[in-house]
């Protein structure tokens, strides 16, 4: 199991199975769609970046306890920070 943490600026992730440790650091600005899918019993969140991280830009992160939830607080970060960056670039 791993574990999630969501800042103003980045999705942290870090897990440790079987001695394997595996930490991804995404930037939110770089996130270019974000769905939740759900398929019989499971249901995981498929964020897709222009930064390639696992060689694709396509990450999906399962086991959640309310995948809905974190799949909202995401999207309302990610309007938030797009609306800040906007203000900021339209600055010149």
């Amino acid at each position: 199991p791993g574990r999630m943490f969501i800042t103003e600026n980045y999705i942290c992730f870090n897990s440790s199975i079987m001695g394997l440790n595996k930490n991804i650091k995404i930037k939110i600005k770089e996130i270019i769609d974000i769905v939740l899918n759900k398929y019989l019993m499971k249901t995981w969140i498929e964020i897709s970046t222009t930064e390639k991280i696992n060689n694709s830009g396509k990450l999906s992160f399962t086991s959640f306890n309310n995948a809905e939830l974190v799949l909202k607080k995401i999207l309302k970060i990610k309007k938030h920070l797009d609306k800040r960056l906007g203000k900021l670039n339209n600055k010149g």
